[in-house]
């Protein structure tokens, strides 16, 4: 496999681990919300099973050479930042809540399909069947999930936004 399309999907596993964090995080945050818990454990699971996916095409003794997925991205941080603040401040309206995360992880999803379709394009041009094939699937369930994703944020968006 060529380096640059091995450094490709090297970020796209940290991406693809970054949103499935995110995807669990998120869920058990809203575990009230019993949709958005179970379909956020099930985004999480489709994500981390991806992220093998990735691993697996390089084999035990593979290609992969870089360092492995931070823990936390700076989206992630800055998130944690607003939600410590808003409590501190005693403003916390779930509805407002819900819909900053789902737009965060609105985000990740649409960085990740993103990176999939450009490592699907390198596939492509480098001639590598089992990632054309990958990156296809892949590519359709994370459209799926953005899918989901802004339909819940369609849904939250009116709470959040007019009521006072």
């Amino acid at each position: 496999m060529k380096p640059k399309l091995t450094a490709a999907l090297e970020q796209l596993h940290e991406t693809e681990t970054d949103l499935a964090d995110e995807c669990r995080k998120i869920g058990e945050r809203h575990a009230a919300e019993h949709d958005v818990f179970h379909i956020c454990q099930t985004l999480a699971s489709q994500g981390t099973a991806r992220s093998e996916r990735i691993r697996d095409l390089f084999g035990p003794n593979g290609e992969w050479s870089r360092r492995q997925p931070e823990g936390r991205t700076v989206h992630s941080v800055a998130a944690a930042i607003r939600r410590a603040l808003s409590e501190a401040l005693g403003r916390t309206p779930t509805s407002e809540l819900l819909l900053a995360d789902l737009r965060h992880l609105y985000l990740l999803t649409a960085d990740c399909e993103l990176q999939w379709i450009i490592v699907g394009q390198g596939a492509k041009a480098s001639r590598e069947a089992e990632l054309i094939n990958l990156s296809g699937t892949s590519c359709e369930e994370v459209t799926g999930q953005m899918r989901w994703i802004l339909t819940k944020v369609k849904l939250a968006a009116p709470q959040a936004v007019s009521i006072p």
